[in-house]
């Protein structure tokens, strides 16, 4: 269960890559204000992982509430968000897709309808150091699974990557490329019950 709650929050990272660019000097109302613009979104992914292996595939995201990342490879997971719920499908594994609401996670607040990073449960904590701006996020109820680092240049602010810290201190850098926003997405493919058919799963 730990290595598959290490996953999703990989996956959460991809979506905050769609923080660009933002006006200097950069505070949490600017953050909250640019995420609310975001509708609709999808791009490429690469994922650096700590064995320095690295995976690739394609993210779509629809607020309130939807993420969908499809790993590119055989076998390969594919992690949605639908529902309240984020649902991670094995094709290894012929168990029903690991399930957990998506208020367990520290990426709550910038996929719900209404954005407002700084008035949240999570603790956030935003710093400047040299040429970057760094902004990292935790909740506190899972501080034993890490925290997430949003990384900005400072002259101009722009966000260059999202670090995934797990609770043994190995990292997890993410970057998109390909970014297409306001996109027209259909909520089928967000539906996790919908998915779970398709692959054969008796739904409960």
């Amino acid at each position: 269960m730990g290595a598959m709650r290490k996953l999703v929050i990989a996956a959460f990272a991809f979506f905050a890559m769609t923080v660009q660019a933002l006006a200097a000097p950069a505070n949490l109302d600017d953050i909250s204000d640019y995420l609310e613009t975001l509708k609709s979104v999808s791009a490429d992914f690469v994922q650096y992982n700590p064995d320095g292996s690295q995976s690739t595939g394609t993210m779509f995201l629809k607020r309130p509430g939807k993420l969908r990342f499809e790993y590119v490879g055989e076998n390969s997971p594919l992690v949605m968000i639908g529902g309240g719920q984020v649902a991670v499908f094995d094709p290894l594994s012929n168990e029903p897709p690991f399930r957990f609401p998506v208020s367990q996670t520290p990426f709550a607040p910038v996929i719900g309808r209404n954005v407002d990073i700084g008035n949240t449960r999570f603790e956030t904590h935003l710093m400047e150091s040299g040429d970057f701006t760094v902004l990292n996020v935790q909740d506190p109820r899972y501080a034993e699974y890490g925290y997430v680092s949003l990384v900005f240049d400072t002259a101009p602010l722009q966000l260059r990557q999202w670090v995934v810290v797990d609770g043994a201190g190995q990292q997890t850098a993410i970057a998109l490329t390909h970014i297409k926003t306001g996109v027209s997405i259909k909520n089928s493919i967000f539906n996790i019950r919908h998915e779970m058919r398709a692959r054969g799963f008796e739904i409960k």
